[in-house]
């Protein structure tokens, strides 16, 4: 087997630097990853989908291939999560921002131009507090500093903290097609 090639080898590299947020993000698409080959099975759900055959081609977290989607996803964590752990609090709107500006405009921006147009490009933000980072998410939403669907056709948040609780929103036609595939999602079973 071509370790290099290997699509684990990233995660164990993260745990490897024993940084807490960035083995929270691997446990975050590990579960992500469980749950859609749960439903779609594993020859449809991959990992590390390349936008090129460039050596420096970013990646995404998780590719779903079914019949009719071809739906690229990538995982991040919303800055602001580390400040809710003091406490209830407002105003949080552009710390929420810088993660998910990075990778629409890092990752997402590129890989419009670099996927065919069938293709669905969404982000899948997990929360580790989900009344408060899904609020503070929603305001920043709502305050449009850009036309998210310029860069992503669609937006799923998930906790992986106890129950999980999916919910998918779409920012396109692209996104839309594909919002039963999410919401499918809260039929899989917890992993035991």
């Amino acid at each position: 087997m071509d370790v290099d090639s290997d699509p684990t080898k990233d995660w164990l590299r993260e745990i490897e630097k024993g940084d807490v947020n960035r083995i929270n993000s691997v446990f975050a698409e590990l579960y992500l990853l469980y749950y859609l080959r749960e439903l779609y099975g594993t020859e449809q759900v991959s990992m590390n989908a390349e936008l090129s055959d460039d050596r420096d081609s970013k990646d995404f977290d998780l590719r779903l291939n079914t019949d009719d989607q071809d739906i690229w996803i990538e995982v991040t964590k919303p800055d602001h999560a580390e400040v809710l752990e003091g406490g209830f609090g407002f105003g949080m709107g552009k710390r929420t921002t810088n993660s998910i500006d990075r990778k629409l405009k890092n990752k997402f921006g590129p890989a419009r131009d670099a996927v065919s147009d069938d293709v669905t490009l969404v982000l899948a933000v997990y929360q580790e507090e989900e009344m408060m980072q899904g609020f503070e998410i929603g305001r920043w939403l709502d305050e449009d500093y850009y036309d998210v669907g310029d860069f992503s056709d669609g937006w799923v948040t998930f906790t992986y903290l106890g129950e999980p609780d999916f919910e998918y929103g779409a920012f396109t036609e692209n996104g839309a097609r594909c919002a039963e595939e999410f919401e499918a999602l809260t039929e899989v079973g917890e992993p035991q």
